[in-house]
């Protein structure tokens, strides 16, 4: 798996980051594989950008790339950790400990069987919400519901950020969100893009530390704007 780097995106996770980190690193250590790590420090007021610059400083494959001044969003720091990948496999990961890490594996599998993007899905046989309150996983689930309807995109959870694919395919797509709105983005452009996309079953954990950096009235209201690709020629993003 050193053909893969994970991005992780932080912002204020001290209480989060460090063992995010650790478990990844004995999840490497019990399956015998290592892989790359970017965090994306996005303008933390607090210790977590001298927590990762810690962890770079050992022999553990971390880099640490600092968004300064103000948090630039969720979708922004995936993007730059994106782009600073050197790897042909990029993963997505939550710096609060929300993803399950074992999925890890099951997206880069269905990568080396031809996906070009895999989700990790919350809603299809297998997955599952977890501890996510009642209300967020209904509005996110029949957001995810219908837009794969309206799409025709074959997969069951376009909403969860927590992803793997293929850096080409990444590269070749426009993504214009710096928020949470970068997640259904992404697919919704990528399969009309006529990248193939697939998913694997995984667990989603609540945070249990720290703030949670979600706006649901806002995001619904970001996320409907991305209904306008219905009227975009397929293949154009």
């Amino acid at each position: 798996m050193e053909e893969v780097t994970v991005i992780i995106p932080a912002c204020d996770e001290e209480e989060n980051l460090g063992a995010l980190l650790d478990r990844l690193l004995e999840f490497e250590k019990k399956n015998g594989t290592r892989f790359k790590k970017i965090v994306v420090n996005d303008g933390s007021k607090d210790r977590t950008g001298r927590i990762a610059d810690g962890y770079a400083s050992g022999e553990h494959e971390v880099r640490v790339l600092h968004n300064t001044g103000a948090p630039k969003g969720m979708g922004y720091a995936l993007k730059r950790g994106t782009r600073s990948a050197d790897t042909p496999i990029v993963v997505w990961l939550m710096g609060d400990l929300s993803d399950e890490l074992a999925t890890i594996r099951a997206i880069v599998d269905e990568i080396r069987r031809g996906s070009d993007v895999v989700v990790a899905s919350r809603y299809m046989a297998g997955g599952s919400t977890g501890d996510l309150s009642p209300v967020k996983a209904f509005l996110s689930g029949t957001y995810s519901l219908v837009v794969t309807r309206l799409f025709g995109i074959p997969v069951h959870d376009i909403n969860n950020a927590f992803r793997g694919f293929r850096r080409e395919a990444f590269e070749r797509l426009h993504l214009q969100s710096d928020d949470f709105a970068i997640s259904p983005e992404f697919i919704i452009k990528a399969h009309r893009a006529g990248y193939s996309i697939a998913e694997v079953s995984t667990t989603y954990a609540n945070r249990r530390q720290g703030q949670n950096k979600f706006r649901m009235l806002r995001m619904m209201f970001r996320y409907s704007l991305l209904l306008r690709h219905l009227l975009a020629p397929r293949g154009r993003s």
